[in-house]
């Protein structure tokens, strides 16, 4: 975003100002565990799919938790305990949903699900996505249209009023390459140009 980039390990957040890549935030909490993903909020704090909870947190630049959600509409802690240190767990899998990506619309927080193949609204809404084609990873909101990666190599592209899907384009019918890897970020450039990258 800007002169800022976000980025995550597994356990850690991290957060540089560019070009001369200075740190200028550095977060490690007891509960993170198989971070995919970490972005701004519109109020200046941090959304972190914390994928090994199954779970998104909202915290502060300091590391202060806001807010915490299950991607399963449950307690966010009825299956994970408070006082285990999850950054030196392995691993938690099987992941119930495998939250990937976060994301906000109309004043909402969002989440990819890759089990249940779908995006949804983390607030009372209850609002969804469905993305039955394959597993979803990433999805970005650019102007009129939601656009999400399949780990399969495609790119499904969404209405943000209708939550409907609009259009999937499957990579391996373009190009050469008909073994993608799994396909995870993608940058809109146009409604005609896209980068995707596979993993």
């Amino acid at each position: 975003m800007g002169n800022t980039l976000y980025t995550c390990t597994s356990t850690e957040v991290l957060v540089f100002r560019l070009p001369n890549f200075e740190r200028i935030a550095y977060i490690s909490l007891s509960c993170f565990n198989d971070l995919h993903h970490v972005t701004p909020t519109q109020d200046g704090h941090l959304l972190v799919a914390n994928t090994g909870l199954d779970m998104v947190v909202k915290l502060t630049l300091q590391g202060k938790v806001v807010a915490e959600w299950s991607v399963l509409g449950e307690d966010p802690w009825s299956c994970f305990s408070r006082s285990i240190d999850y950054r030196k767990v392995d691993s938690t899998k099987p992941h119930q949903s495998h939250p990937n990506f976060v994301f906000e619309m109309d004043e909402e927080v969002w989440a990819t699900r890759l089990r249940q193949r779908d995006a949804i609204s983390l607030s009372p809404s209850g609002k969804r996505i469905d993305i039955a084609v394959d597993s979803p990873h990433d999805g970005l909101l650019r102007g009129d249209r939601i656009y999400f990666t399949t780990v399969d190599g495609r790119v499904v592209i969404a209405n943000p009023k209708s939550l409907k899907i609009d259009k999937i384009v499957d990579l391996k019918e373009i190009g050469e390459e008909k073994v993608l890897g799994w396909c995870r970020g993608l940058l809109p450039l146009s409604e005609r140009r896209i980068w995707v990258g596979p993993f």
